[in-house]
């Protein structure tokens, strides 16, 4: 499910305090949150670079469960 800003901001009653975005490609999403914890993770190290340009905090690896 693509979850909007907005419909997070719904649920929580409030902007969170922090986000981390799964397959983040290059923070796009975050980039709509000022939260000040913004992390993603990316297997791309393309995108991950783009990310962390933009002042991320980017994980640029598989993520292992």
């Amino acid at each position: 499910m693509d979850w909007t800003k907005e419909e997070i901001q719904k649920i929580l009653g409030k902007n969170p305090e922090s986000i981390l975005d799964i397959g983040c490609k290059t923070g796009d999403f975050l980039m709509h949150f000022d939260s000040p914890i913004r992390e993603g993770v990316e297997v791309s190290k393309k995108h991950a670079d783009i990310a962390k340009k933009r002042g991320l905090h980017i994980y640029n690896n598989f993520l292992k469960i």
